[in-house]
């Protein structure tokens, strides 16, 4: 039996299998469950490896009478379009974009509301919900405004921070009371999956983005999105985000760039480089039409093309889908469920015909974006995935796991990052309610407490281990996040009838 060395299996081999493979070979044993799920080496080599390689783009269909089924499709080439299965998280949210893609992570969003983010490796199948934004206040933002409407999410752009190796949500919302052209206030919020959580970093002033929620283009590091400035109402600038520095930039375009009628842009990444698609209304034929590519070269000058096309291949602006590979066109159809691969430098001979049937009653939305498969967790450590399995258990099972190992009690005990989890996830579906039972002229069991789960499911708590023996129950004074304050005869008691812990609470000073 020829013994092959470990480092050999895990630099050169595992890397060059594909990943539904290597998701099977977990179960091999210990080591390899632990090389192929937790280790960095394997995901970087993996993903080094299939980088080189792979042109491969992923984008959305959404049922035309049933907008809430989604489906994803992962286009490899013009032969080959392969289905992957949607997230159970996902399938009841009727309006999901892609945000971005990165390293084989995928960043999607709910956009009406921009707070409900997620992110998803469609290989492994790992999804998981990210925590939501904080609200951005500023001096001149009542109290009335926050409670009554929400800020508006003008941007949001996803990367990876090649020098801190850690992926970045960025994330650009403006006060809803913020005049559009004086004084706009954004704020820039950045999300870091090391930290998992949110931070404000700055301020900018004087900028409208294009569209209301884009998403920002990731080119050599940073994101770039299209604003106007405010000087300027009808001039067009690029507004970058460097994600290893965290700083803004702005870059100028040339003179004719300017927001009129009959003019449309569109940001994309083609041939390695920054592009402007811009598109001119044709009244003739009542369509926006491509007619200009403007390519931003590495010294901050423009290379201008005139886009020129027969009207059979005209690229019009609803039927563009994105860039596949690096140079290469996804174009949709009239119909909406025909997609072209299409050489935009010579159309009518390089346009190939995607061969997949996709049956009536399905359209492509969105824009499609770059991917490559790889091994890269959602999560950027197990206690995270641990924290994922534990918030969705009912507290009676806890109390039960905390035997399991000095970690499980520290964590379930200890953790306030799972006490918040717990309560966000069975806070959606609240459907239990707590009532008081007494009986009059009886000594024994006065103190009785019923939870009412529904009609058919009553459940009496226990709450003779925080009072005394002979104290009567008078009411309850409130609920909040699963504690109870109660009033009895004894005094005042904190309450938490799931884990069965309860604190009296010290007599208030005399007045």
């Amino acid at each position: 039996m020829v013994y092959l060395p470990e480092d050999l299996v895990v630099k050169e081999i595992l890397p060059k299998l594909p990943i539904k493979s290597l998701m099977r070979f977990k179960c091999v044993s210990k080591t390899w469950f632990d090389h192929i799920a937790n280790s960095s080496s394997l995901a970087s080599s993996y993903l080094r490896h299939h980088s080189k390689t792979t042109n491969l783009s992923i984008i959305l269909a959404r049922g035309i009478v049933y907008e809430n089924k989604l489906r994803i499709f992962e286009v490899h080439d013009e032969s080959k379009v392969v289905e992957s299965d949607v997230p159970d998280v996902m399938q009841h949210l009727e309006l999901i974009e892609i945000i971005g893609s990165s390293n084989g992570l995928v960043c999607l969003q709910h956009y009406l509301f921009g707070d409900a983010i997620m992110l998803w490796n469609p290989e492994t199948r790992e999804c998981r919900n990210l925590p939501k934004a904080p609200l951005c206040v500023t001096s001149s933002t009542s109290v009335a405004n926050l409670q009554l409407s929400r800020p508006s999410v003008f941007a949001l752009g996803f990367g990876f921070d090649d020098r801190s190796e850690d992926y970045k949500l960025v994330r650009i919302v403006q006060d809803n009371e913020t005049n559009p052209w004086k004084s706009v206030i954004n704020h820039v919020q950045v999300f870091t999956t090391s930290s998992d959580s949110w931070r404000v970093v700055k301020q900018i002033l004087g900028f409208s983005f294009h569209n209301t929620g884009q998403a920002g283009v990731l080119f050599s590091g940073a994101l770039y999105w299209l604003v106007q400035k405010e000087d300027l109402r009808d001039r067009f600038c690029f507004l970058s985000f460097d994600l290893r520095n965290e700083e803004m930039r702005i870059i100028s375009l040339p003179d004719h760039v300017v927001q009129i009628n009959n003019r449309s842009f569109r940001l994309i990444k083609w041939k390695e480089s920054l592009a402007l698609l811009s598109f001119i209304y044709n009244y003739d034929g009542r369509v926006w039409s491509l007619c200009e590519i403007l390519v931003l070269k590495s010294n901050g000058t423009f290379d201008e093309q005139i886009w020129s096309c027969p009207h059979f291949w005209r690229l019009e602006l609803n039927s563009f889908c994105g860039v596949w590979g690096d140079d290469r066109f996804l174009i949709m159809r009239s119909d909406e469920q025909s997609l072209f691969i299409v050489n935009p430098s010579s159309p009518e001979e390089n346009c190939q015909r995607i061969k997949h049937v996709f049956e009536p009653g399905w359209r492509f939305c969105g824009e499609a974006h770059d991917y490559v498969p790889s091994l890269t967790s959602v999560y950027p450590n197990q206690d995270l995935v641990l924290n994922e399995i534990l918030s969705k258990l009912p507290v009676e099972s806890l109390m039960r796991f905390k035997c399991v190992s000095k970690k499980w009690f520290d964590l379930i005990t200890d953790s306030s990052l799972l006490v918040s989890s717990h309560l966000l996830h069975h806070s959606k579906n609240p459907k239990l309610s707590i009532i008081l039972a007494t009986r009059d002229g009886c000594e024994e069991d006065r103190l009785r407490m019923c939870l009412v789960h529904d009609e058919s499911k009553v459940v009496e708590s226990d709450i003779s281990y925080i009072t005394k023996p002979n104290a009567r129950l008078t009411e309850i004074v409130g609920s909040s996040n699963g504690l109870f304050c109660v009033n009895h005869s004894d005094g005042r008691t904190f309450w938490n009838p799931a884990p069965r812990e309860g604190r009296n609470l010290p007599e208030a000073p005399s007045v």
